[in-house]
């Protein structure tokens, strides 16, 4: 995932993509992709996180993660939906984020892949 160079004594030195790349590849990314990305860095940094793998047993609305840090004062709860570039969110989606939006101690929102680095930062 990172582009290697050598250098003069045939050491390989790892640099980041670059900008032009990195935004290919989030557009690329499917929403699975991502949410594989989001709950792997989830459990990285010790949150406890649930997903519900098959919506269509709850009430339309519910966010794809729900994740908590048992460990962090002042503790906040977060509600990400989570989308592709050009996924659309439903009414009853922006329904739920809004009324969970309005609760103390509640993050709430969309998540697309170019948001991730900065929501990454705030964990």
């Amino acid at each position: 995932d990172f582009m290697a160079k050598t250098t003069i004594d045939s050491t390989p030195t790892v640099t980041e993509p670059s900008q032009s790349v990195l935004e290919w590849l989030q557009d690329a990314m499917s929403e699975r992709e991502f949410q594989q990305h989001v709950e792997d860095a989830l459990t990285t940094r010790g949150y406890l996180w649930w997903h519900v793998r098959d919506s269509r047993l709850m009430r339309a609305g519910l966010p794809d993660i729900i994740a908590v840090h048992p460990a962090r004062c002042p503790r906040r709860v977060y509600f990400f939906e989570l989308k592709t570039t050009t996924g659309r969110v439903t009414s009853k989606q922006r329904e739920a984020l809004d009324a969970l939006a309005h609760a103390d101690g509640v993050d709430a929102r969309v998540i697309r892949p170019r948001d991730w680095p900065a929501v990454l930062k705030e964990l």
